[in-house]
């Protein structure tokens, strides 16, 4: 995912797969990347990115059941999350 902020910058991002909390990536950005092993296709899933900046301000993007980018090769969050958190609301 890739997440940005001028004004407060960037804190974090979480991820999470079908609502559970998988991992939280910390930094400036603007790229932060978890990787999803062993998915391939089939299944009725949701990855969701929030991206939180400094100020506590957040936005959201979330893919319903996304197809694998290569068939039995590992996925990357990055490649599966088409949706990219631009920037934070203020």
């Amino acid at each position: 995912a890739d997440a940005n902020d001028a004004t407060s910058t960037m804190d974090r991002v979480e991820f999470y797969l079908n609502d559970v909390l998988q991992a939280t990536v910390s930094g400036p950005g603007p790229t932060y990347q978890w990787v999803l092993e062993n998915y391939f296709g089939g299944l009725q899933i949701t990855i969701k990115a929030t991206a939180f900046d400094k100020a506590g301000n957040f936005a959201s993007e979330s893919i319903i059941n996304p197809n694998p980018v290569n068939e039995g090769a590992q996925q990357q969050s990055s490649q599966i999350l088409k949706k990219v958190v631009k920037q934070i609301p203020s």
